[in-house]
């Protein structure tokens, strides 16, 4: 459907009672929909819905399964691509305060990837942060796509996970 809408030069942007199409979307969890209309030139990430959230807050605040983590690090990094301020954002709380809020664990290892402030954050919502990768993780991870083998090793968070935020630049300075 989404797909139609573009082709047949639908408004991308159009509002509804529930949002836009970006923002519903976001709000539901559909990857595969928000890809597409984040690769549309006439997409604007910057509407507000009648709670003042963009797409991208309401992304933070959903909960992404697990088995679906690589995909939601994509959908992030899109919105980083179109200019999104992951460490700022435009509403009153930064988006890993948003993240970590709702324990939102995909969206916390992106954000802190990203440069985003540990520093402030309420010591209740530390112990989320374990699940961001480790030097260890990120030796191993390099280590295992080098040579198509690692010996049963277990990573504190998902290979597909890793490998999303290794590719979009996380560093041993994450962890550990």
């Amino acid at each position: 459907m989404t797909q139609l809408v573009m082709e047949m030069k639908g408004d991308v942007n159009g509002k509804s009672a529930v949002g836009t199409p970006l923002q519903v979307a976001a709000s539901v969890g559909n990857f595969r929909v928000l890809k597409l209309l984040l690769s549309h030139p006439k997409i604007d990430i910057r509407i507000r819905n009648p709670p003042k959230l963009g797409a991208f807050s309401m992304m933070l605040y959903s909960q992404p399964e697990p088995q679906k983590y690589h995909l939601y690090l994509q959908c992030l990094h899109l919105f980083k691509k179109k200019g999104v301020d992951v460490l700022h954002g435009e509403e009153k709380e930064t988006p890993l305060q948003c993240a970590l809020k709702v324990s939102n664990i995909a969206g916390v290892s992106f954000l802190v990837c990203a440069g985003g402030e540990v520093a402030g954050i309420p010591a209740s919502m530390l112990p989320y942060l374990p699940a961001l990768p480790t030097k260890e993780d990120i030796e191993n991870h390099k280590r295992f796509k080098k040579h198509k083998k690692f010996g049963g090793k277990k990573w504190s968070i998902s290979g597909t996970t890793l490998d999303t935020l290794v590719e979009g630049g996380a560093g041993y300075e994450v962890r550990g």
